[in-house]
């Protein structure tokens, strides 16, 4: 009889590669007239995909979202007075942004006014994640992390210098500190996860599932599955330098701000 642990790992294993048996990358990089500038190349330096949303940055800092009926990058014209540094999306069509001058901006994609967020006096956020439209967190550039509910910025309690973070539409957070450890929020606390990873990007959908993926300095790209990191085949050799997940897919930067998409 073979270990529990054997067991348990080898049925991982067969987990993701039933999840990404028949699939292949597929490129997403076509981009609509009010997308495109000659002068720049590649699509985006940042995406974020959850459900039927995909929104990223190009390297402009312009917000642009995936139209799914015309198969094109667009620009998002609520937001076409900013430049944006960092974005999220949310599992009910919400997007977090942040801006060069470290403003905090939310909207619905599909229903406009951006409203601007009061932010935390003399501190000044690197990140956003978002849950909904009333649930977010941001991690200062002194490395605390913050959560935005009920109207307010709350410092999260927990030792922890953090670098980046993600949240979750079951209201999970997790972050990379400053050695790149994987690190979750459980109660007053920062814990590391399971299965020792360090990262240089991530994203997470929700803990429940473990919908959970990161890319290391290698910029390979690994799914989270029963306390294991996992290896899913990059669209490219060079690997992913960014990634996003979502219910039913993972989403790719490469170096060259191409973008990628596969079904898991």
């Amino acid at each position: 009889m073979f270990p529990a642990a054997v067991v348990r790992h080898a049925f991982a294993l067969c987990l993701l590669l039933g999840l990404t048996a028949g699939q292949n990358w597929t490129a997403v990089n076509s981009l609509g007239p009010s997308a495109v500038n000659p002068a720049v190349k590649g699509v985006a330096m940042v995406v974020s995909g959850t459900d039927h949303l995909l929104v990223g940055i190009t390297p402009t800092q312009m917000l642009i979202h995936f139209n799914d009926t015309t198969q094109q990058w667009e620009q998002t014209e609520s937001a076409s007075k900013l430049k944006v540094t960092f974005l999220t999306s949310c599992a009910d069509g919400t997007v977090w942004l942040l801006d060069t001058a470290g403003k905090v901006y939310r909207q619905h994609l599909t229903f406009p006014p951006l409203v601007e967020i009061p932010t935390v006096p003399n501190k000044t956020f690197s990140q956003l994640a978002g849950k909904d439209k009333d649930i977010a967190s941001a991690v200062a550039t002194t490395g605390e992390v913050y959560r935005y509910k009920d109207g307010n910025w709350t410092q999260l309690p927990g030792n922890i210098t953090a670098k980046q973070l993600a949240m979750g539409s079951d209201g999970v957070i997790l972050a990379l500190d400053d050695q790149g450890r994987l690190m979750e929020h459980i109660a007053d606390d920062w814990v590391e996860m399971m299965g020792g990873m360090n990262g240089t990007g991530f994203d997470v959908y929700n803990r429940a599932g473990n919908r959970i993926v990161i890319t290391n300095q290698d910029h390979e790209v690994l799914m989270y599955a029963d306390d294991l990191w996992l290896p899913i085949e990059s669209p490219v050799p060079s690997g992913c330098k960014d990634v996003s997940i979502s219910l039913n897919e993972v989403f790719c930067v490469t170096a060259d701000f191409q973008v990628y998409r596969i079904k898991t």
